[in-house]
């Protein structure tokens, strides 16, 4: 579809025979992009006792019933009180999500832990995640928390 104005011309759209869609030039979506699938499993153990500190919270409207939730975090810190591990989790609500614990050479040395996880079955609408750590074993340095919706 177009107007005749030059712009019409900028993107090619090819539809091969195995069904494959290509794109000759930019392509951006103005609405929803959908069809992904998604797999996953996970489980554990419970975290580590001590006193957990929040250091990151994302809140985020999540658009559609039962799509996945991906989330992603990393702390860097360095170890105390005689401690050469930290440990770090991902909470919504009182719920642990994941946790995860990185180790260094021995008290006092940068230590590091990532989780990359998910949760599915949670209903449209806003839910808050925080990123805490273990401050009985470790001083939080740099961190980050990316959640995003997977829509299928």
């Amino acid at each position: 579809y177009g107007t005749g104005s030059s712009q019409d011309y900028n993107v090619r759209l090819i539809n091969d025979a195995n069904r494959r869609l290509t794109v000759d030039g930019n392509f951006r979506i103005t609405g929803d992009f959908v069809g992904q699938t998604f797999g996953g499993d996970k489980g554990g153990s419970a975290e580590p006792a001590g006193t957990w500190s929040t250091i990151r919270t994302v809140t985020f409207n999540k658009e559609m019933d039962d799509t996945p939730v991906i989330i992603m975090a990393h702390f860097t810190g360095v170890t105390t009180g005689g401690y050469i591990v930290s440990a770090i989790r991902i909470r919504r609500g009182s719920n642990t999500i994941s946790w995860s614990a990185g180790g260094a050479y021995d008290s006092g040395y940068t230590t590091g832990a990532s989780i990359n996880t998910f949760e599915t079955g949670l209903s449209a609408g806003s839910h808050t995640y925080t990123l805490e750590y273990n401050s009985s074993m470790a001083t939080h340095t740099a961190s980050s928390l990316v959640v995003f919706e997977l829509k299928q």
